[in-house]
């Protein structure tokens, strides 16, 4: 049953994720791996739906605009194999992620490094050029909602090079570590509306 229930899992995010080509081609790479379910989402996107999402492990809420689905997978980070657990969700044509990554220690130079691998791979791997980069605070709070203080986190915005008409050409994303845990937070679409993508990178939050 568990592999069953991991399969589907991983189907569900690889398809929303072949939804665009260049998405395919860089989260895959970076996100999820080798997940080969070619093909494209069927129906319409969905509409906006926020909601609140807190995986216990991974200690963040976001608000999402859709269920989204979840897997873990190994990944190459900094030269070391990594744990990446991925939530992941499409809504109005666009792909919304966070994921996590366990660091080997909760250094500040184990975070640096980590961060700056996963930002230098999302750049990469979805052949982008930043345009914007700068400073990010990220909320951290408890369990109950008192806030707790703030991380220091990054946030860049990027085009897309060479996408073709109805492909992602814009990436919005948040860099952030705390406790061990390296965060990335992102939207990735063609010309996203930008009040949805504020909405979810302005509702990240760390918990402790």
């Amino acid at each position: 049953m568990f592999l069953l229930e991991l399969y589907a899992q991983e189907r569900n995010l690889s398809q929303l994720i072949a939804s665009n080509s260049r998405i395919s081609r860089g989260l895959a790479r970076l996100l999820v791996g080798a997940l080969l379910v070619p093909g494209l989402l069927a129906g319409c996107s969905p509409e906006y739906n926020w909601r609140e999402v807190r995986p216990a492990e991974q200690r963040y809420q976001v608000m999402f605009p859709g269920k989204p689905s979840m897997a873990t997978r190994e990944i190459n980070l900094d030269g070391e194999q990594r744990k990446m657990h991925l939530a992941a969700t499409q809504a109005g044509g666009h792909l919304f992620s966070v994921g996590t990554v366990q660091l080997p220690n909760d250094t500040a130079a184990a975070q640096q490094r980590a961060l700056a691998a996963m930002r230098a791979q999302m750049v990469k791997n979805l052949s982008a050029t930043e345009k914007i980069a700068k400073p990010l605070q990220v909320p951290v709070r408890d369990l109950q909602g008192a806030v707790r203080g703030q991380a220091a986190g990054l946030q860049i915005d990027a085009n897309v090079a060479n996408a073709k008409p109805g492909q992602a050409n814009q990436m919005y994303a948040g860099f952030v570590a705390r406790a061990g845990l390296a965060y990335q937070f992102l939207v990735v679409g063609n010309n996203p509306d930008l009040e949805q993508v504020q909405t979810f990178l302005e509702s990240f939050r760390l918990l402790e």
